[in-house]
């Protein structure tokens, strides 16, 4: 059943990438939309310390996440394009997008079974990936490292400027009249007066199971990642390695990410991983190891025991959850704001592989 959604007063809690997504979405279709950002301002977070990756075909041969994700990522990536044109030309500012695809080769002995293995998961899924020789990858990225033995292109896939991402939806949304309301923390459902809630927030959602029981499921991953200058360098697309990605962004930066490291929640970066990180960096385009770091930092992804994201109905009444995208919340964000979107104003119900109870209590 349809509801008129000029009448409709929803509020968000959480301004990050799917938040603000979802945001967007519904004001666009008439709502009145409020989003509840804890911190200071809006369109910073997990999304802020982000690689910006938008590999939908990388990462769902990578992932190995069944074909419900690779349908959603599929569907996001179909979207972004439009969307990040719309972003534009609402806020008068740069998302950073492009598509010009990802290249995964491999450079050390046992990265041959790796590409072997996304090869055969990518054609299992009907995803587009193209098997390279030597030549044929470095025709594409002159500078790969002289471990190369093969690649996997995957034409499809895009970036975006993460750090530019943010401000450019926070000024989208308030084109549309979206309230943001910052140092707003979501505590008490009861304490909110909307029509309907969605919780959209990230790692720390698990912290509020004792009103709201399905966000128990959600789990910190801390990554850390690093950026170097650029030094003239030019990178065709991104660069997808067993161990590390390469990802160019609009100012020139390059940078290399990232960590996984479960349970953690400190933003430090520690002496290891930078080192680790500059090392794989340098081991595929060796032109990186001349380069300085001029950046590290590091953020949480919120992800679930099954890696899917928690999108559709809370058993608290009035909530819904999007949240618990990992690190494909950029990918997936304007995906999931019209599968909400879809749910609260038409009563279509997201995929039952998303259901926020499925873990149980």
């Amino acid at each position: 059943m349809q509801t008129d959604a000029k009448s409709l007063r929803i509020t968000i809690a959480g301004g990050g990438v799917t938040g603000l997504a979802c945001a967007l979405e519904l004001a666009r279709r008439g709502a009145g939309v409020t989003v509840l950002e804890a911190s200071a301002k809006a369109g910073e977070g997990a999304m802020a310390r982000s690689g910006g990756m938008l590999a939908q075909g990388f990462e769902s041969a990578n992932e190995a996440l069944g074909t419900v994700f690779t349908g959603l990522a599929a569907q996001a990536l179909s979207l972004w394009p439009a969307w990040a044109a719309g972003i534009e030309t609402a806020s008068g500012l740069t998302t950073g997008f492009r598509q010009a695809g990802s290249i995964a080769p491999a450079m050390k002995p046992d990265d041959d079974a790796w590409l072997a293995g996304l090869a055969a998961r990518a054609e299992a899924q009907g995803i587009e990936a193209v098997r390279l020789d030597v030549l044929e990858a470095r025709q594409l990225e002159p500078g790969l490292g002289d471990g190369l033995t093969s690649a996997l292109h995957f034409p499809g896939d895009g970036e975006v400027d993460n750090r530019a991402l943010g401000p450019a939806l926070v000024a989208a949304c308030e084109a549309e009249d979206v309230e943001i309301l910052t140092n707003a923390r979501f505590d008490d459902p009861a304490d909110v007066e909307a029509d309907r809630i969605i919780l959209a927030t990230g790692w720390f959602a698990s912290l509020a199971a004792d009103r709201v029981p399905e966000l128990a499921a959600i789990q910190p991953v801390k990554g850390e990642m690093i950026a170097f200058g650029g030094g003239g360098l030019t990178l065709s697309q991104s660069l997808r390695g067993s161990e590390i990605y390469l990802s160019q962004k609009a100012d020139g930066r390059i940078v290399a990410g990232a960590t996984s490291v479960p349970g953690e929640t400190g933003l430090d970066v520690t002496t290891r991983a930078r080192t680790r990180l500059q090392t794989a960096a340098a081991r595929m385009l060796p032109a990186l190891g001349r380069q300085a770091v001029i950046d590290q930092w590091a953020g949480i992804r919120p992800g679930t025991p099954d890696g899917l994201p928690l999108i559709g109905a809370s058993s608290v009444p009035k909530i819904a959850l999007a949240l618990g995208v990992f690190r494909n919340g950029v990918l997936l964000a304007p995906a999931v704001a019209k599968v909400m979107a879809d749910y609260v104003l038409d009563g279509i119900e997201p995929d039952p592989a998303f259901a926020p109870g499925r873990f149980g209590r």
